[in-house]
């Protein structure tokens, strides 16, 4: 299962096409590669970015995995199985961010997202927690993470997603 905006390599179509699973391995995790203004995101939490992507017909199912204090919003979905998962080594390519305005907008369509499924649980201390947390978010991405070292890009990815729990509950408790 791949997303619009992402793309599977020539390497990893190969190891794909090598898989021999055991009879009880349900599915494969792969790595995922996320670019950000046309560059690779190694640091901020972005890397590896492991999904569940190749899985058998009929065993995997869809779940939210929002914040998880979001509630349900379906914004950040992923794919589950109740078995066992094993691991492929080559990434998928994921190009979603090819310009700082498209993070924007999809950082705003899914923090409003988010907050409409969170809007009738936020109060004044949530919001001021979420708030305060922010820095030590954003420190962990930046450094402990390696943020740093991506660049201007690994510093607007480490802001914005240090941001992005309290711009969601902002939205939320502003409605």
């Amino acid at each position: 299962m791949l997303d619009a905006d992402e793309r599977l390599t020539p390497a990893g179509r190969a190891e794909m096409l090598a898989c021999d699973p055991e009879p009880e391995t349900l599915a494969y995790s792969v790595p995922r590669k996320n670019f950000f203004c046309g560059r690779w995101i190694r640091g901020a939490g972005w890397w590896p970015d492991r999904l569940l992507r190749l899985f058998r017909t009929g065993v995997a199912t869809v779940t939210s995995s929002n914040d998880p204090g979001a509630g349900a919003a379906a914004v950040h979905e992923r794919w589950e199985v109740d078995g066992a998962v094993a691991a492929l080594t080559e990434p998928i390519e994921h190009h979603s961010y090819p310009s700082v305005d498209a993070y924007r907008r999809k950082f705003a369509r899914y923090t409003a997202l988010e907050a409409a499924g969170i809007r009738s649980r936020v109060s004044l201390a949530s919001l001021a927690a979420a708030g305060m947390l922010v820095p030590v978010r954003m420190a962990w991405l930046l450094f402990v993470r390696g943020g740093v070292f991506d660049g201007w890009r690994g510093a607007y990815v480490s802001v914005g997603s240090a941001c992005y729990s309290a711009v969601a509950r902002w939205k939320a408790w502003r409605r």
